[in-house]
C-alpha cells in the first residue's frame, strides 16, 4: 500500500509538480526583470523566456521520468530531448535574426528530417526503402502542418482562445496515450502540458498570447515526436490521436459560433476548456479498455 502511494506521488511530482514549479518560478523571475529593464526588445525577450521556461521544465521532467538518457541518442526516446533542444535553437534564431522565407523553410525541413531520423532510427533497418521514404514524407508533412498551424493560430486567435488550446492539446493527449499505449510517453506529454500551464497562469490577465513564435517550435517538435512514437511504438489508436489534434479546430469553431461577441478572458477560457473536453472524451472512449484498469 505504501509502495503504491509512493509510486503515485513520484508519478505526479515528476509529471506535473516539477515542470509546473520550474516553469512558474523561472518565468516569474524573467517577467519581473524584463519589465523593469524596459528594453526595446522586451516582448521578444519575454517570448523566448517563455519558451525557455517550458523547455527547462520539460527537460527536468524528462530526466526524472527517463533517467537512462544517453547522448548521442541510441534509442528513439533519447531523440526527444535532442529534438526539444533543436526546437529551442530554431526559436532563438527566428526570434532574434531576420531570415528569408526560403531559408526559414529549409531550416524547418532540416530539423524535421533530423527529428525523424532520431526517433525512427531503430526501425529503419527493418523497413524497405519504399517504406522508409513513405514514412519520412508523411511525418514531415504532418510535422510541418502542426508547426505552421500553431504559428498561424497564434496570429489569428484571441489570447484566451490560443492560450487555453495550447495547454489543452498536450493535456488531452497525455491521458489518451497513457491509457491507450504507454504510461512513459503519456508522462512526457503531461510534463509538457504542466510547463505550459505555468505560463498560462502567469499570463492570467489575458493581455497577450503565451510566448512568441518560438513556442510553436518548442511545442510542435517534441509533441509531434511523442505522438509519432505513441503511434509507431506503442500502437496507440491513430483515430484517437487525430481526434485529440481536433482541438486545433476549436478556435475556428468558436469564432463561427460566437461571432464578434465580447466576453471576459476567464469566461472565454472556460468556454474553450469545456469545448476541449469533447474531442478529449471521444479520444479516451476510443482507447479505453473493455476491462477495468484496476
Amino acid at each position: 500500500m505504501y509502495e503504491e502511494s509512493s509510486s503515485t506521488l513520484n508519478l505526479v511530482s515528476h509529471t506535473v509538480l516539477w515542470p509546473f514549479l520550474l516553469g512558474f518560478v523561472l518565468l516569474s523571475v524573467v517577467k519581473v526583470v524584463s519589465v523593469r529593464a524596459k528594453t526595446s526588445r522586451h516582448h521578444s525577450i519575454y517570448g523566448m523566456a517563455t519558451s525557455a521556461a517550458v523547455l527547462i521544465g520539460f527537460v527536468v521532467a524528462y530526466t526524472l521520468i527517463n533517467p537512462t538518457f544517453r547522448f548521442p541518442p541510441r534509442v528513439a526516446l533519447d531523440g526527444i530531448l535532442v529534438l526539444a533542444l533543436l526546437a529551442f535553437g530554431f526559436g532563438a534564431v527566428v526570434t532574434f535574426a531576420v531570415l528569408p522565407s526560403a531559408a526559414r523553410m529549409a531550416l524547418q525541413l532540416l530539423i524535421i528530417v533530423a527529428g525523424n531520423y532520431l526517433l525512427m532510427v531503430p526501425l529503419f533497418g527493418q523497413w524497405s526503402i519504399f517504406e522508409t521514404v513513405t514514412y519520412l514524407g508523411g511525418t514531415t508533412i504532418v510535422w510541418l502542418f502542426l508547426w505552421a498551424y500553431l504559428e498561424k493560430l497564434r496570429e489569428l486567435s484571441k489570447p484566451a482562445i490560443f492560450n487555453t488550446v495550447l495547454v489543452a492539446l498536450p493535456a488531452g493527449a497525455a491521458p489518451v496515450i497513457a491509457v491507450g499505449g504507454t504510461l512513459l510517453i503519456g508522462q512526457l506529454v503531461g510534463a509538457l502540458a504542466a510547463a505550459l500551464a505555468a505560463c498560462w497562469l502567469l499570463d492570467i490577465n489575458g493581455s497577450r498570447r503565451i510566448g512568441s513564435r518560438s513556442l510553436a517550435a518548442v511545442l510542435a517538435l517534441p509533441l509531434g515526436g511523442l505522438l509519432v512514437m505513441a503511434y509507431q511504438f506503442a500502437e496507440v489508436d491513430l483515430l484517437a490521436l487525430l481526434t485529440v489534434l481536433g482541438l486545433l479546430l476549436i478556435p475556428e469553431l468558436y469564432r463561427r459560433v460566437m461571432g464578434n461577441q465580447q466576453f471576459g478572458y476567464w469566461w472565454v477560457s472556460l468556454q474553450v476548456a469545456v469545448l476541449s473536453l469533447i474531442p478529449i472524451g471521444l479520444a479516451l472512449w476510443r482507447v479505453w479498455p473493455e476491462q477495468s484498469l484496476y
